[in-house]
């Protein structure tokens, strides 16, 4: 289990400094922020996942949820509840390109 957590830890470090960061630097309006929730954010979880699934060569579930659960704090400290529903969407995404960059 810590050997687990000491291989995400480097993936999992990029996704919460992205969570933390990008919304802070780049979410001045309406415009900007969607943009960030649908574009910058989930590109750089598709990134991420899909190499740490290609490194590691095996899928782990338990990474995928945790892309999520990292970006509830956030939810709460730059948004509103409204916002929740990435917190699913986000884990998907790492969830698809976690098993394809498994399978490559």
């Amino acid at each position: 289990m810590i050997k687990n957590l000491k291989e995400m830890l480097p993936y999992l470090l990029i996704i919460m400094v992205s969570y933390y960061l990008l919304p802070y630097l780049l979410i001045k309006d309406t415009g900007s922020g969607m943009s960030t929730l649908l574009f910058l954010l989930p590109m750089i979880i598709s990134i991420t996942s899909h190499i740490y699934g290609y490194k590691s060569k095996k899928f782990n579930f338990i990474f995928n949820i945790l892309v999520g659960l990292l970006f509830l704090p956030v939810v709460f400290i730059y948004m509103n509840t409204s916002a929740l529903i990435y917190v699913i969407i986000y884990s998907i995404i790492s969830l698809i390109l976690n098993y394809l960059g498994k399978t490559l």
